[in-house]
């Protein structure tokens, strides 16, 4: 059997870790461990996506009422 040196903080219990554990089991830890950190970052990028979504719709409806507002303020 292969066993690896562990150090850190163990993701579900918050508890320090300093162990050397089994490579298989440890490999499926940190499979666990990266996918939840993609998931966070897929939220993370779709929520920055919505933001800007949001804020383009927002300057573009300005953009659009622009001439009209400039059309009556050029009116005496």
């Amino acid at each position: 059997m292969l066993y690896i040196k562990i150090e850190g903080e163990d993701t579900r219990t918050g508890q320090p870790i300093d162990d050397y554990e089994c490579a298989i089991v440890v490999n499926a830890l940190m499979t666990q461990s990266v996918d939840r950190g993609v998931g966070r970052a897929t939220n993370a990028t779709l929520d920055l996506r919505n933001q800007t979504i949001k804020r383009q719709d927002t300057l573009l409806r300005m953009v659009a009422n622009a001439p009209a507002q400039l059309e009556d303020e050029s009116m005496p």
